[in-house]
């Protein structure tokens, strides 16, 4: 009867740590496709100051602005821009790509930045940037070893994307069950003082919902 009462219990803890993430995934999903859009601006900056390349720098900010008022306009102005521009351009087309397309359709929005870190023409810290994205919104759906293959690479002890990808790992292994492992991840993180505040928080939070 005690084991009954103990997966009773284990269960109540699995369930309360996943409406924590319910509550927090659309502000930690936004999150990485914001810094994704300032990571895109800061290597479009750099190209931008090192070849000159004006011309291709206003197609690519004429299509962003059109994403306000004609967000069908943008996707085809952006698809041309990606396939014509240079190789930093054209990564940055694809991003902004994926990020309004993923505003519509899910499915559509994770394989397109699947195929941007898959990508070895691609910038490598822009395939980082979309692989952590895509990993974040597979935790849903894709097995936990899918997930940690698909960010092993990302979680380097000086890796830019490290923490959300621990993060993203730690959910995927909730949800298959592995309390035990997604507990030792999210204390990694919430004990981790280089981890941003608002992540060691979340990750908190989730422990003490797992541990308690």
């Amino acid at each position: 009867m005690a084991d009954v009462f103990d997966e009773v219990d284990e269960e109540l803890r699995r369930a309360n740590a996943l409406k924590l993430w319910k509550k927090y995934s659309p502000f930690i999903i936004g999150g990485a496709v914001a810094i994704v859009v300032a990571t895109a601006g800061w290597v479009m900056w750099q190209d931008h100051q090192r070849k000159r390349l004006e011309t291709e720098a206003l197609q690519f900010m004429t299509a962003s602005d059109l994403a306000t008022t004609d967000v069908e306009r943008a996707l085809v102005e952006l698809r041309a821009v990606a396939r014509d521009a240079s190789p930093g351009y054209s990564a940055l087309a694809r991003l902004k790509e994926a990020a309004l397309t993923l505003d519509r359709d899910r499915a559509k929005g994770l394989e397109l930045y699947r195929q941007i870190a898959a990508d070895t023409k691609v910038d490598a810290g822009l395939r980082d940037a979309a692989a952590t994205v895509a990993a974040l919104l597979s935790v849903d759906s894709a097995p936990a070893d899918d997930v940690s293959k698909s960010i092993a690479s990302l979680g380097g002890p000086s890796g830019p994307w490290r923490h959300v990808a621990r993060e993203a790992e730690a959910l995927a292994r909730l949800r298959a069950g592995d309390r035990t492992e997604a507990l030792k991840i999210y204390r990694s993180i919430a004990d981790d003082l280089g981890a941003p505040a608002a992540l060691r928080q979340r990750a908190a939070e989730v422990a003490d919902a797992l541990g308690s």
